[in-house]
């Protein structure tokens, strides 16, 4: 069934973005709708449409206000952070590419409505050892390795940035992609100083790749579709027959469509279908585990398997979060019991994959069956692909 709060938000959403205005209920519970906008990350974005809108949400307002504030500060102190990124990398010869919602943010109506966890940079895998300087320099911390090669680094600094430097566009879990964008800058054009920068047409193919594997794997959230919307609307002269072209030979033709009939449904009012409506129910509920990056699902036939997959990770993944088990694989079961007991108790609950297993439902696994899933194979720690 779809959650009418959620619907509400996407619709705000989209007038945010330019479509008519939704109609708002008298008796809107202002605060469930805040709790859903929060966890699709749009919260900033439904403010800004209420208040667009004139409405009064009483003392809901400040939740939504102190939401807006901190959207804004982040986004002020991501941007630093990407101007002194991008000075290192130009100074030290380094090619590298700005991806995602660092691109993204600039076609809203404002950057801070774009929210975004990390500011995600492809960088020249030959030049790994430099970057881990340059960003330890710049007083980053390094907290994770992973994808192929363990070439995607993440560095945190206080108060508030998460870099995420990636080895590649798209890893080996994902061969047709991973062929597709290459490793080595290939569909990139040059830009200032040594950034290297996607056309929009490109862009958007790999926009949708990404969303794409999220999809298929985990879910993904309204703000993938505000995405859409905003990308779609500040690019009117964009070459869309190119873009089908392109994404025939990824296989996610038709999904663009179904995600763009999704889009005109959620954000616009379209009238759905039925298969619309389950990948809107879908999406709306991907708030409790769309975000997880790292669930294999190519094994997934049922709600069991599922569930059994998210409670009890295989050891690559488990080995990131718990470098130990690299040297003593023998203690995954006790660290599966860790990890089930740190997500009850320690308040990481919500979001969680334990959240996911016990939330999955039959429309959700159904709603990933639309054309263009892609073959995923496993990376082990080594960098290794297998089935």
């Amino acid at each position: 069934m779809i959650d009418t709060y959620a619907l509400l938000a996407a619709r705000l959403c989209g007038f945010a973005l330019g479509a008519s205005a939704p109609e708002i209920p008298a008796q809107t519970d202002f605060d469930r709708l805040f709790s859903i906008s929060r966890l699709h990350s749009v919260a900033p974005l439904v403010a800004y449409a209420l208040e667009k809108l004139g409405v009064d949400c009483g003392a809901v307002a400040e939740k939504f206000s102190r939401e807006t504030k901190k959207a804004v500060f982040r986004c002020a102190v991501r941007e630093v952070a990407a101007d002194e990124i991008r000075a290192a990398l130009d100074e030290n010869g380094i090619a590298y590419t700005f991806l995602k919602g660092s691109v993204l943010m600039k076609l809203y109506p404002e950057p801070h409505l774009r929210t975004m966890c990390d500011l995600d940079i492809r960088y020249d895998t030959s030049k790994a050892e430099a970057v881990d300087n340059i960003m330890l320099s710049l007083g980053y911390t390094k907290v994770e390795e992973s994808g192929t090669g363990g070439l995607n680094k993440a560095y945190t600094r206080p108060p508030c940035v998460r870099i995420e430097m990636h080895g590649h566009l798209m890893d080996k879990d994902i061969p047709l992609y991973n062929g597709y964008f290459g490793n080595d800058f290939e569909r990139t054009l040059p830009g200032e100083g040594c950034e290297k920068v996607f056309k929009d047409e490109d862009f958007f193919v790999f926009m949708l790749a990404h969303m794409a594997k999220h999809y298929f794997t985990g879910g993904t959230g309204i703000r993938s579709f505000t995405d859409i919307k905003a990308f779609l609307q500040s690019k009117p002269m964009l070459d869309l027959d190119y873009v089908e072209r392109e994404l025939k030979k990824i296989e996610l033709d038709k999904f663009f469509l179904h995600m763009r009939k999704a889009a005109d449904y959620m954000l616009d009012g379209a009238e759905p279908d039925e298969l619309t409506s389950e990948i809107a129910e879908f999406i709306f509920d991907s708030n409790t585990y769309g975000k997880q990056q790292n669930m294999q699902t190519d094994a997934v036939k049922s709600r069991s398997s599922f569930v059994f997959g998210r409670l009890f990770p295989k050891l690559d993944f488990m080995s990131i979060r718990y470098p130990v088990l690299k040297k003593a694989p023998v203690l995954l079961p006790l660290f599966w019991i860790v990890r089930l007991v740190s997500s009850l108790f320690g308040g990481r609950w919500q979001n969680s994959d334990v959240d996911a297993a016990v939330r999955v439902d039959k429309v959700s696994l159904d709603a990933r069956k639309i054309e263009g899933k892609p073959y995923i194979t496993h990376i082990t720690s080594e960098g290794d692909t297998k089935q």
